[in-house]
């Protein structure tokens, strides 16, 4: 029995996983406690509000106007650590290393659809610079 896959919008027999879909993160219980601990800290929340203050509580993509999409203004602004805490924990409070995302850009971003050395660009420039 075949099925349409929703990620290559190919088909393919049921139970087969396709190569593009998306890896779901999973930790151990050691690193989701340090990872959960360090989510709920003081340190966090500051930084947090500090990176949201620096990008101006706005999508730093949606303001470069990536892709051509036209500027618009996202409640649900996220901070984004761009190289992942599971994999440069110490990088965690950098400033370089954290940027502001809506969620569309965000799932992209955590996907690997946007690309890393463009992220760290945006999150060393002005905020109203246009780099894209």
């Amino acid at each position: 029995m075949y099925k349409a896959c929703p990620y290559c919008y190919g088909i393919h027999c049921k139970g087969e996983v396709c190569p593009k879909k998306p890896q779901e993160k999973r930790y151990g219980k050691k690193e989701a406690n340090y990872i959960v601990k360090f989510r709920n800290s003081k340190a966090w929340q500051t930084k947090r509000e500090q990176i949201r203050r620096r990008d101006g509580y706005m999508c730093r993509l949606c303001a470069a106007g990536y892709n051509n999409q036209p500027v618009r203004y996202e409640p649900s602004i996220s901070v984004h650590h761009i190289e992942s805490l599971s994999v440069a924990f110490e990088k965690r409070l950098d400033d370089d290393n954290l940027i502001c995302l809506c969620q569309y850009h965000h799932d992209q971003a955590e996907t690997g659809k946007i690309d890393k050395k463009l992220l760290k660009k945006l999150a060393n420039l002005p905020l109203f610079s246009h780099p894209v």
